[in-house]
């Protein structure tokens, strides 16, 4: 993987679009965006990734507040089992129910 910066340290070096491309194993294409994006302005180097909010949220945390605030669909208690499944239901997606805990047990003394 080449960072942006890698394709444009050497440029000052008068390489080639095929020299930089071999050198820090992009493609000519991946090259050429990048020094076409320098040329507008520095500002436009970068990942970008902060201005991505990313997907909008399926459930919000209220829902899953008033909907724990009252009674367990099937009548009993509300068990993580119980939220995966309700959750699943109000996204369209099942959730796996058999997730299991990466920590460690704590031993009893």
């Amino acid at each position: 993987m080449c960072s942006q910066w890698q394709i444009l340290w050497p440029l000052a070096s008068c390489l080639s679009t095929a020299e930089l491309a071999r050198v820090t194993g992009c493609s000519v294409r991946r090259v050429q965006e990048t020094v076409r994006r320098y040329r507008t302005g520095q500002a436009a180097i970068g990942t970008r990734r902060h201005g991505n909010r990313g997907a909008a949220r399926f459930l919000n945390g209220e829902q899953l507040r008033l909907a724990l605030a009252g009674p367990d669909p099937d009548g009993g208690i509300w068990t993580c089992r119980h939220v995966a499944a309700w959750i699943g239901a109000q996204i369209g997606s099942p959730i796996d129910t058999a997730r299991r805990s990466t920590a460690s047990p704590t031993p009893i003394a």
